[in-house]
């Protein structure tokens, strides 16, 4: 017996779908079992050994970058700060050594009027 084209057809329409999934099935079986040969798979693994090792090369220089530039960041506060506290010691200087600027400008006038009147 000789299938027609219509026939064909026919049998596509009503099972096309049983049959799309159970060659699927099959080929999803195939190549969940399927073992490649070594000398397909021993590149490719030694390719994404390689990737791998490269994408972990790439995360610890960026996080050696990243400790970079927070003891940079840390320093750079310190070194502010250590200035701002030279800065408000030499304000203190300065303060002080006007009280002290004025204390003796206050005696060199007392001095200058007792001396005055010693002479008068």
């Amino acid at each position: 017996m000789v299938m027609t084209i219509e026939q064909a057809g026919e049998f596509l329409a009503n099972h096309g779908l049983a049959i799309f999934l159970v060659v699927g099935a099959f080929l999803v079986m195939v190549y969940g079992l399927w073992k490649p040969p070594s000398w397909i798979h021993g590149p490719f693994e030694s390719w994404i050994s390689k990737k791998l090792e490269a994408i972990e090369r790439e995360a610890r220089a960026q996080e050696m970058i990243a400790n970079s530039t927070k003891a940079i960041s840390q320093t750079a506060e310190e070194i502010r700060e250590a200035i701002r506290a030279q800065d408000r010691d030499l304000e203190e200087i300065c303060l002080s050594s006007r009280k002290s600027s004025a204390w003796f400008d206050a005696w060199g006038e007392i001095a200058k009027e007792m001396f005055q009147r010693h002479i008068n």
